[in-house]
This record gives structure tokens, C-alpha cells and sequence, in this order.
């Protein structure tokens, strides 16, 4: 692609001489001749130090926020484009880069619907995916569990939500190219403030933005709460989606409703809420589901959903509402959300043969305080009482040390029994994260440390009782640990697999 045309379409002033462009990156070791390496300053180090070893692998230009140094080699001097942002140039070149032939063609373009909050962003957008293809439409979907396009994978997870600019844009060109009509993403806070969206008005038209809640997350990058709360609310300030679907239970999502623009859906469960599309006559089958009446404005509609625990009503709520405001049958809608199971690691049974084992087993990924007291207040609205919750939990390393005690906290008030282990300790040591743990635990409800997160799975299921609900805590849909800075394959599925078999021939003398 030409240089004027590339940077034109991605809104970026440029006088250089024009010239062939081979391709965009922000990685220094992934230039090849012709490229356009962006320096992008991360937190632990500035992408300007890696511009003349850019330079040595072909660069032709370098975009930066300051003058790189040292950039002439031998012979050879690149171009360089100073710019405000080097996080949004990427993200507006990666863009252009896939998308400038369809916006000067005038054609088909994608439609985008983008989901952000703290909680319910995977489960949220699941659902509207799954809403969108029982009506026949061709959905992208990108998120935590990995990409996927008409139901099957084509990424898996990489560990971030909302993926790096050359990463998410290239996901969404495959998408647009294997005819994806809808695209629905998971919008984190990251994302959103290192400005990997910046490039979006180029792919298609923001459609809806969903605010599912808010609460503390991500306080080791964010300043506060306020920090947090305006960085996701420059979605629906900065993108001005059509439709805004906001759950104004949450005293942020009443913020939120006031700053939209376009048509604004309100949701809400609670009785008092002010919503305008709310949950009422609601009904609790415990691991059967939920049901409720679907009560708005223009719309009454009966809803079960087959997904346990109270957050499901929040979710299918806001799912629904903005399925419908894109155009979807409510009646198509209303049965796609009565045959949605649930998303892999958000309160996954593990099935294990009953005959071999008393007790149910639960996956799921709740890593702060909110997600986890969610879960475990879930979890006993539908387990007997004459039962055992036994929770294993860790917090990860290297990120916000303040939930850890009131993750501690949380678990000795909630459960009945718990293991206190590791989960992703990065580089940090795994007894600095127990302990801190530890230092809001309250050491009356019984509990051992056991730090081998697969030795500790394997103690509970070994030790467990008749009917004992296990919930492994933390990981939910990630078949990998992180120790050390080495993430190894590791599949908690397969840990319980094992140790039931094991648990089975020692009973049984075999």
C-alpha cells in the first residue's frame, strides 16, 4: 500500500515522500524491508530504544511521540512522523492498514457491537453472539476464551481481553472476509486506554456498546475507582455507539446513562431499579436456571434461561435488550437465551462420573472480590445446606495486591471450607501472595495452604465428602499456569479427571 494512502486513511498527517509500505508493527523484531515501525512507550520500556535495530531489519519509516536517537545506519536514514499518540497511531494504522480498500469501495463493512464492565463481559457477549446467529446472522465474536467466527475458534487466547492493535485488527479482516456481519467484542479497560480502539470507526459502525458493572479491578494500573470508571465510559463518549445498553443498577451505569448520546436502553433487576427494561416475577431453579418476565416499555417477554445463579438475570437482560435494538425477533432471542448453557469457565460443572465421585465440581474464572462473592453467594442459593462449599482460590502475581485480603476475606465469610493456593504468581513468590491473602482471612473457617495448585486440586478431591460442592476459583477458561514468567500447560479439567480415577482405585482397593 502506498504511504499517502495508508496514512491518510488512518487520519494521520504525513508529508513524507511517497513510497510502497509493506507493513505495520509496534515489535522491532517482526520489520521486514518497507515496514512501518511505531514506537510505542510501555510501561517497562520505551519503543523508541528499539528503532535503529528497527532501522536494520528494513524500516521506512519510524513513528514515534519523540525523536528517536541513533537512527542513521551506515548509508541509510529513515523517515520519521512524529505524533501525539503512539498507541493510537498503531491502532489507526493497523486499521487502514485492513480496512482502507472497503471504506474507499463504499461497500459491506461489519457491524460492531463492543461489551465493557468489570463483570459479565465473556457471559454478555456470548449471548448476543449466540442471540445473533440463532436470527442468521454471521457473528465475530473476541474476547477472553479466544476469537471465534459462526461458532468456531479461529484464535484462541492470548491472554488479553481486548487483543494488541495488530492482533485485533488483523482478527477482524479475517472476520470481515469470511463474511462476519456482526462483530461483538469485549472492550477492557486496557484496551480502552491504550487506545488499541482507536482504529474502529475504520472497520464499521459502532452499533451498540453494553456497560455491564463496575468494581474494583485493575487498580494496580488504573489511579482509583474515578480513573477506572472514566476510562470505561470514554466507549460511549468517544465512539458514540447508536444504541447504548446500560445496567443502571450500578450506581457508575446511572453515570454512564447520563453521558450517552444516541438511543440509550436501561436495564435493571433490582425492585426499586430505574430502569427501563427490567427483570420482574423472577424465578430461581437453582442449577436449573433462572426465569423472569421481561418488562419494558414496548416489549413484554417471558425468559428462561438454563445458565445458573443470580447474575444470569443481568445478563440475559442486557443481552437481549441489545440483540433486540439491532434489529433481532424478540421471539428468536427469547429461544436462543432459553438454550444458552454458559460460556466454558464461568460456573462450569466438570463432568465427572457419578458413580466415582459424590460431589460436583465448578470452574470458574472470578479473580476480584465482586466476582468472587458473586460466585459463592450463586453457589449456595443452590447447594443443600447439608453440604460443604469448598472453595480453592489464589490471587495473581505481579498485579493489584489490594483485593487479596478482601479476596481472603470473602472466602472465609462464604465458604465452608477453603485451599488457599497459586494462580498465575508471574514472577512474584507465591508466599507474598498467600500472604497477603491471609492477612484479611479469618482463620475460624477451616482452611490449609497447600501453594501447588495442582497438588492442592488434587487434596480436594482426595478429601472430599459426600455431596461437597468444589469451586477451583480463578482460572476459568486458561489451560496454562503462569510461574515464574513460564506459563506451562495446565488444564484444571484434566487435574480433576485424574484425581477422581486416582480417589476411585484407592477406595476401591484397585
Amino acid at each position: 500500500m502506498k504511504l499517502s494512502r495508508l496514512f491518510a486513511a488512518a487520519g494521520i498527517p504525513c508529508r513524507l515522500p511517497d513510497r510502497e509500505i509493506t507493513g505495520v508493527t509496534s515489535d522491532s523484531r517482526c520489520v521486514y524491508e518497507g515496514f512501518i515501525f511505531v514506537a510505542v512507550r510501555g510501561a517497562q520500556t520505551d519503543g523508541g530504544r528499539f528503532a535503529a535495530d528497527a532501522v536494520r531489519r528494513g524500516a521506512a519509516v519510524i513513528v514515534a511521540e519523540t525523536e528517536p536517537e541513533g537512527l542513521q545506519v551506515g548509508d541509510t536514514e529513515v523517515s520519521v512522523v512524529i505524533v501525539p499518540s503512539a498507541r493510537e497511531a498503531i491502532a489507526r494504522l493497523c486499521s487502514a492498514w485492513y480496512f482502507a480498500d472497503a471504506v474507499e469501495r463504499g461497500g459491506r463493512r461489519p457491524r460492531i457491537i463492543a461489551v465493557t464492565g468489570t463483570n459479565g463481559k465473556t457471559t454478555v457477549t456470548h449471548m448476543i453472539t449466540a442471540i445473533l446467529s440463532a436470527a442468521g446472522y454471521k457473528t465475530g465474536l473476541i474476547g477472553t476464551v479466544g476469537c471465534f467466527l459462526g461458532g468456531e475458534r479461529i484464535v484462541a487466547p492470548d491472554g488479553m481481553t481486548t487483543p494488541a492493535p495488530e492482533n485485533f485488527y488483523r482478527i477482524m479482516y479475517e472476520m470481515y472476509c469470511g463474511g462476519s456481519e456482526f462483530i461483538v467484542f469485549e472492550a477492557s479497560s486496557h484496551g480502552i486506554a491504550q487506545g488499541r480502539l482507536a482504529g474502529l470507526p475504520l472497520v464499521g459502525p459502532l452499533e451498540a456498546a453494553v456497560f455491564t458493572n463496575l468494581t474494583p479491578e485493575h487498580l494496580d494500573y488504573h489511579r482509583d475507582m474515578e480513573d477506572y470508571f472514566h476510562v470505561k465510559a470514554r466507549l460511549f463518549t468517544e465512539f458514540s455507539p447508536a444504541v447504548s445498553v446500560v445496567n443502571v443498577d450500578d450506581q457508575y451505569g446511572e453515570r454512564i446513562a447520563a453521558m450517552c448520546t444516541g438511543r440509550l436502553i436501561t436495564t435493571g433487576v433490582r425492585d426499586d431499579t430505574i430502569a427501563e427494561w427490567k427483570a420482574v416475577e423472577r424465578e430461581f431453579y437453582g442449577t436449573g436456571g433462572v426465569g423472569y418476565l421481561l418488562s419494558s416499555p414496548d416489549l413484554t417477554l417471558r425468559v428462561f434461561c438454563p445458565t445458573p445463579g443470580g447474575f444470569t438475570y443481568i445478563n440475559t437482560l442486557e443481552a437481549l435488550a441489545c440483540a433486540i435494538a439491532v434489529g433481532v425477533d424478540p421471539a428468536v432471542a427469547q429461544e436462543a437465551i432459553r438454550v444458552f448453557y454458559g460460556v466454558k469457565g464461568r460456573i462450569e460443572r466438570v463432568k465427572t462420573d457419578a458413580t466415582k465421585f459424590s460431589g460436583d465440581v465448578f470452574i470458574d474464572y472470578a479473580h476480584t472480590p465482586a466476582a468472587l462473592e458473586g460466585l459463592l453467594r450463586t453457589v449456595r442459593a443452590f447447594t443443600d445446606t447439608r453440604h460443604r462449599i469448598v472453595l480453592l482460590f489464589g490471587c495473581g502475581g505481579d498485579r493489584d495486591k489490594a483485593k487479596r485480603p478482601l479476596m481472603g476475606e470473602i472466602a472465609s465469610r462464604l465458604s465452608d471450607y477453603v485451599i488457599i493456593t497459586s494462580d498465575n504468581r508471574r514472577g512474584e513468590a507465591a508466599w507474598r501472595i498467600i500472604a497477603d491473602i491471609m492477612s484479611g482471612y479469618n482463620v475460624n473457617t477451616p482452611h490449609i495452604i497447600i501453594s501447588d495448585r495442582e497438588t492442592a486440586i488434587r487434596y480436594a478431591i482426595m478429601e472430599a465428602k459426600d455431596g461437597d460442592v468444589i469451586l477451583l476459583a480463578g482460572k476459568g477458561h486458561e489451560t496454562y499456569e503462569d510461574a515464574g514468567g513460564i506459563k506451562r500447560p495446565f488444564d484444571e479439567r484434566e487435574v480433576v479427571f485424574a484425581a477422581v480415577n486416582d480417589r476411585y482405585r484407592i477406595m476401591n482397593g484397585r
